[in-house]
């Protein structure tokens, strides 16, 4: 898959956590294992690995994701309901981009 169809902006920010990063150091505090550290803070991408809904759904984007190998996509999945603030559907991140259609 080229990268120029990959979304250049941010993460969708509710569905990233903070990853964190041992450095060699256990839970004292002492370093346990040497050499390792220091590398770029990333965010973790929640991915629903279940697709527990089977809905009808968009792909919105697809993104590149630094802690694994594959690409992952930004579903959309339409819902009957509307939520409180009047939006509906809700969006996950899904693996298998690759296999993946972008609707524009």
């Amino acid at each position: 898959m080229d990268r120029y169809n990959l979304w250049k902006g941010k993460p969708f920010k509710r569905l990233t956590v903070g990853l964190h990063q041992a450095g060699g150091r256990n839970h004292t505090g002492r370093t346990t294992v040497w050499h390792q550290g220091g590398g770029h803070k990333r965010l973790y991408r929640l991915i629903d690995f279940k697709r527990s809904r089977p809905a009808e759904s968009v792909v919105q984007r697809i993104e590149y994701d630094p802690n694994r190998s594959a690409r992952i996509a930004l579903v959309k999945h339409k819902k009957l309901l509307r939520t409180a603030s009047g939006k509906g559907g809700t969006r996950r991140h899904e693996l298998g981009a690759s296999s993946l259609q972008l609707c524009l």
